[in-house]
This record gives C-alpha cells, structure tokens and sequence, in this order.
C-alpha cells in the first residue's frame, strides 16, 4: 500500500538505464534533492561508468565489456534474463524501492542498454515480488539519429506503453527532437542544446513532483487545492503522457492580459504536434500556476481551462516560489508547469512509428540482397582498413 507524506517527506525511487537516460535522471535527482525529497536511486548501465555519473546511491554494470551493447536490446535482454546477473539485479532493485515510495520513475533511451533494461525492469517489477508497475520517462530519438534507434524506440513504446496486451506502463515522453526548441540552437551547437534540453525536462518534472506537496496561496486555497496524492496519481494513468513548461517575460506588463490557456497549448502544439482537441483528452493532468496573482481574469482563465478537458478536470494548484529564482529566465517571470496523461498519441509518436517500420523495411531488403552477394575480404586488406582507423 503506498502511502503520501507532506513536504520534506517525499520519497521516490528513481531507476536509470543507459548514458542519455542516466544523464537526465542525475540531473533530476539533484533538483529533487534540494526539493527537500528524499531519493533512492539506481543506474544501470553497460560497463562500470561510476565515474561518470556520481548521483547515484547504487550502481549496476550488465557486462565489462566497455564497449557496452550499441543499439541491441535483444543482446541487453539475454544478458539479464542470465540467473546470476537478474538475481544481482534483482538485489539492487530491493535496495532501491521501498513500500513508502509515491512514484518509482524508470528513466531510459532507444539505445540498447537503455531500452534492453527497461523492458527486463518492468518485467521484475510487476512480478510477484515487486507487484509494481512503474512509470516510464523514456527519451525519444533524435530524427537524424539512425533507424536501428527509431525502430527501438517504436517498438519499446508499443510493447510497454500501448500495446493491449502490454504492461500498459504509464510513459512520459521525452523528445530529443525538441532540441531545435532550445532557443539559440545554432550558436550554441548541438551538445549544448541537448545539455539544456535534459535539464529542462528534469527540472519541469522535479516541479510538477515538488508542487504536489507545495503549500497552495491563500487567495486560492479554497477553490484550487487538490491533494497530493491526487496530483502524483497523474505519473501513474496508464498511457502516453507529455509535459509542458512555460515561462512568460511580465516585465513592465499587467497580468490581467494572460492568457493562460495559450501558455499550454501553444507549447504543447509547437512541441508535440499535439492538437487543442487532443490535449483535452488526457484521462488525468495536472497544471501548476507559479507566482501568478489570483486576479479576477487569472481565476476566471484557471476556470475556462479546468472545464475544458473532456474526461476529468486537471487538477490546478496556484503555487508561490516553487522555482528557485536563479532558474527563472526572467526578473518577473509568469510560469506554468503541466503534465497530460492517458492521452491519444501525439502526431510525432506516430510519426516516430511510421518511420521505424519503413526504415526496418529497407533493412530487410537490403540485407536479403547482400544475403545474395558473395564479399571476398583478404586479410591484408583488413589490416590496412583497421589501421587507417576505417
């Protein structure tokens, strides 16, 4: 049973496979920290790369090879499926999880280390041990990525996400893609853009997690003020989920002229691709209203966009100070952090598959015609190749 405390006593287990996805759950696992959450937390990973990422309180390595699996889930799958590597994986998962946790969050990529094990950890943790379904954060590729990458990630979102007779895991989505959004991209390159995309996505979660145990203004206290058990809830509605972060210049502006519906569905269209119609789909949302005066337009706006959604009302909570100021791009910032769950999928996940089975198509023809094609290599031609570094 899993029970709810009040700030300062949230607790979370956070599991992290794979290089991308042990990069953004470090950086999440720092903010939470200074959220006042308590974390447990481990990193899976291909080879002993402790070094590398130091956040962590446990540690697993599926192989010494250093050269890791590339893009293989099925590699990935056999090696933990191996009696003495699941029993330590196993273990470590014991070590990690704890019956008072109020969300186990499981933080992977397409790569094969990163989907391999996400697939094995969701089949530990809803067996009979664990009896646990998790919820999924999982990092889409980027397009220009290669179609081996693609097809992980599509086949990874049907089994574990969408697929009727799938664990129906509740999955985030987190979208390489919307790099190019990271304002600035051509000057700051494409790692730099990537770096702020990661911590843009972990700090709009550590402020949708910490903002369920935040206090609500006092203006709003009465009308807007869901529990914290009911705003968690939202992480674990089975489907696809997408999160939403905006912040508004209100420099020298008046309030009463926001539009707060805007916020969050030009965000969600630019980023997603996701139509108004389908947004207000999701099964369960949650919308956090940061340092935003509770003026009779804010409040009528809040109420507007409340009665919108066609299955359940989000649950909107008015928060003050959530963010920290340093983090905040502007002196006087307007911010709105949301996330929708159970949703249709988005365009671009559709997208993603569409480009996946057609690639995985080519693939296979063209494998079948070199299947055909007698290559002769001589030995000292090889050796030419490798020390040329080809």
């Amino acid at each position: 049973m899993r029970r709810f405390f009040g700030k300062g006593q949230l607790k979370l287990s956070i599991i992290c496979a794979g290089d991308a996805g042990c990069r953004i759950g470090n950086l999440l696992i720092n903010s939470l920290k200074k959220a006042e959450a308590d974390i447990s937390s481990l990193a899976i990973m291909a080879s002993d790369k402790k070094n590398k990422f130091r956040g962590f309180d446990r540690y697993y390595s599926i192989t010494n090879d250093k050269l890791g699996f590339g893009r293989n889930i099925d590699e990935v799958k056999k090696q933990l499926n191996e009696p003495e590597k699941q029993r330590d994986l196993v273990r470590e998962l014991e070590r990690t999880i704890s019956d008072n946790d109020v969300l186990t969050l499981v933080i992977a990529s397409a790569g094969g280390t990163g989907s391999g094990s996400m697939y094995e950890v969701v089949k530990i943790l809803q067996g009979d041990k664990f009896k646990l379904t998790p919820t999924l954060a999982y990092i889409l590729p980027d397009n220009i990525e290669g179609s081996q990458v693609n097809f992980n990630a599509a086949m990874t979102l049907y089994d574990l996400a969408i697929s009727p007779s799938g664990p129906q895991c509740p999955l985030i989505v987190l979208d390489n893609h919307l790099v190019m959004q990271m304002g600035d991209y051509e000057e700051m390159g494409y790692a730099q853009a990537l770096e702020k995309l990661n911590l843009w996505y972990s700090r709009t979660i550590r402020d949708l997690i910490a903002g369920a145990v935040e206090e609500p203004t006092l203006e709003t206290k009465d009308e807007f003020n869901p529990k914290a058990e009911h705003m968690l809830s939202v992480f674990n509605e089975p489907g696809i989920s997408l999160i939403v972060a905006s912040d508004i210049d209100q420099t020298g502006k008046e309030e009463a002229g926001i539009r707060i519906t805007d916020f969050i569905l030009d965000t969600a269209r630019d980023f997603y691709g996701i139509s108004k119609d389908n947004l207000y789909k999701a099964k369960k949302s949650v919308i956090l209203f940061n340092d935003l005066t509770a003026n009779f337009q804010i409040l009528f706006e809040a109420r507007k966009i409340s009665g919108a959604f066609v299955v359940n009302p989000p649950y909107a909570k008015f928060v003050s100070g959530l963010i920290p100021e340093e983090e905040l791009p502007f002196k006087t910032t307007i911010s709105v952090r949301a996330i929708m769950s159970g949703l249709p999928l988005p365009p671009r996940i559709i997208s993603l598959m569409t480009i996946a089975r057609d690639a995985h198509k080519s693939t296979e023809i063209a494998e079948d015609r070199l299947a055909g094609e007698r290559i002769n290599f001589k030995p000292d031609s090889l050796l030419v190749l490798e020390e040329k570094g080809l």
